[in-house]
């Protein structure tokens, strides 16, 4: 509101003052307001990109892992001779289950 719209009673100079102080006041929490949304939404997202980064390691870690057993897996069969299992079953098995097969079959060919 213009200090100039005010009623002619009401423009004394302390309260031009008062009325200038409480627009910039209004003005600057508008402001903060603004910078606190869009501080607290880079916030969050660094925190998404992070976990998301972090999250993604661990699946190709993951997936590094699931894809060296089968690779040992399949190695150990051609070795002793056996059969391949498809790999519509070995990739159904966990991961700690291949490293199981991995492991005993790993000691049948140090037998033979």
């Amino acid at each position: 509101m213009n200090p100039g719209s005010l009623p002619p009673a009401l423009r004394q100079p302390w309260i031009v003052k008062a009325h200038e102080e409480q627009e910039m006041l209004t003005q600057n929490e508008i402001e903060r307001e603004r910078y606190d949304a869009r501080f607290k939404a880079l916030c969050d997202h660094a925190t998404y990109m992070k976990e998301a980064g972090t999250e993604g390691r661990d699946e190709g870690l993951d997936q590094g892992i699931r894809r060296g057993k089968l690779d040992v897996i399949r190695a150990l069969e051609r070795l002793l001779r056996r059969p391949q299992t498809s790999a519509e079953v070995l990739n159904r098995l966990p991961l700690d289950d291949l490293s199981k097969l991995a492991a005993d079959m790993g000691e049948l060919a140090n037998q033979g």
